[in-house]
């Protein structure tokens, strides 16, 4: 292959055109990609909402945290099942809104001692 006589001036100019321009579609292509990604969201939450659902992902379930035994064995001794169900409910919801078990063991061990002080 030839190639043509040139000075080393034009070719540092060339060069440099050749950078600048790289670096020109560079921005642009970033500038693209920002596009796309904002565009992309839109349409799932717009899909999401055509289909029902919440516009975007809900956050995982927190893990669920086993009875306490004091909880158990209190709600073992009612003899009723409904009841000793209802029970059970209760609490794992009550833990599930956020409170701890410490707690749901003092608010059953109060229901208790009205219970009893009522009969």
């Amino acid at each position: 292959m030839r190639w043509p006589w040139t000075s080393l001036a034009r070719l540092d100019t060339a060069a440099a055109l050749y950078d600048r321009r790289i670096a020109e579609m560079q921005d642009e292509i970033t500038w693209l990609r920002t596009q796309n990604q904002s565009l992309t969201e839109q349409l799932t939450r717009v899909r999401r909402h055509e289909a029902g659902m919440t516009e975007t992902a809900r956050e995982p379930r927190k893990q669920i945290v086993p009875m306490p035994d004091t909880i158990k064995k209190y709600v073992q001794e009612v003899e009723n099942p409904s009841i000793r169900r209802e029970m059970v409910t209760q609490a794992y919801r009550m833990n599930a809104r956020g409170t701890p078990w410490d707690e749901i063991e003092r608010i059953i061990m109060e229901d208790e001692e009205e219970t009893v002080e009522q009969a």
